[in-house]
């Protein structure tokens, strides 16, 4: 049987203005995954999901192929 691998360059620890260390919207951040070609990001805002579907919704705005996983960072 052939398997099939694809490359995936994920950001695994991400924030957006839903965190208050962090100015950056979510279309910021969707672009500047579209720009360093990061194709799996996790939202990883402090203690909140918000930003989770901003971010979600930038992405399909942008019509990228960057999948969102909703997280949070617990602090």
């Amino acid at each position: 049987m052939l398997e099939r691998y694809r490359t995936v360059i994920a950001d695994l620890h991400s924030h957006n203005w839903g965190s208050p260390d962090s100015p950056a919207s979510p279309i910021d951040v969707v672009e500047r995954c579209r720009l360093t070609g990061v194709t799996l990001l996790a939202v990883t805002n402090h203690n909140t999901l918000d930003g989770v579907q901003e971010t979600q919704d930038a992405a399909k705005t942008k019509a990228c192929n960057l999948v969102i996983i909703p997280a949070e960072e617990i602090t």
